[in-house]
C-alpha cells in the first residue's frame, strides 16, 4: 500500500537537502559510461560532482536514456566548456544506438573548466532504449558537464 501527498513540505526528494537556485540538472557526464576519458573536479560552476575530459581521439561519453513513450524529437542541451588557441571549432560525433546522427561543432567558450555554455541539438529519441554517445573524432574534445532534455 502506498499513499502520495502533495503539499508544502510533503513528497519525495532525492537530493542532499541543500537548496540551489540553479537546479537545472541533467544527465551528468561524470556518471555516464566513459571510454578514453576522465572525470575532473578542478574547476568551477560545473553541475554535479565534476565534468569529463576526453583524453584522446575515439574517446566517448555514453548515456542510457529510457523512453516509455513513442518516438519523438527532443531538444537536447550539451553543457560544455573549452578553450582553443584559435577561433576554430572542435567536432564530435553524436550517435544514438550506434547510429551516427550528426557531427556537432563546439565553439570556443574562453575557458576549459569554468565558462560553461549549453549547445542545443535536436535528437530523435526512440521508444525504449536509447544509448546516446558523444565521440571525439580528433585528438581534442571539449569538457562535457551534462546533457539535459526539454
Amino acid at each position: 500500500s502506498m499513499t502520495e501527498l502533495f503539499a508544502e513540505n510533503e513528497g519525495l526528494y532525492w537530493g542532499d537537502g541543500k537548496v540551489n537556485v540553479d537546479m537545472t540538472i541533467g544527465e551528468q557526464a561524470e556518471e555516464a559510461k566513459l571510454f578514453k576519458a576522465k572525470v575532473v573536479k578542478k574547476g568551477k560552476a560545473y553541475k554535479g560532482k565534476g565534468f569529463v575530459s576526453i583524453v584522446e581521439k575515439g574517446g566517448s561519453i555514453s548515456w542510457y536514456q529510457e523512453n516509455d513513450g513513442s518516438n519523438e524529437v527532443k531538444r537536447m542541451y550539451i553543457r560544455y566548456a573549452q578553450q582553443l588557441d584559435s577561433h576554430s571549432e572542435i567536432e564530435m560525433e553524436l550517435r544514438n544506438n550506434e547510429k551516427l546522427i550528426k557531427i556537432i561543432r563546439f565553439k570556443n567558450t574562453g575557458d576549459v573548466n569554468s565558462t560553461w555554455v549549453e549547445l542545443p541539438v535536436n535528437l530523435k529519441i526512440h521508444s525504449g532504449a536509447n544509448n546516446i554517445q558523444l565521440i571525439s573524432i580528433t585528438d581534442k574534445a571539449p569538457c562535457i558537464d551534462q546533457i539535459r532534455f526539454e
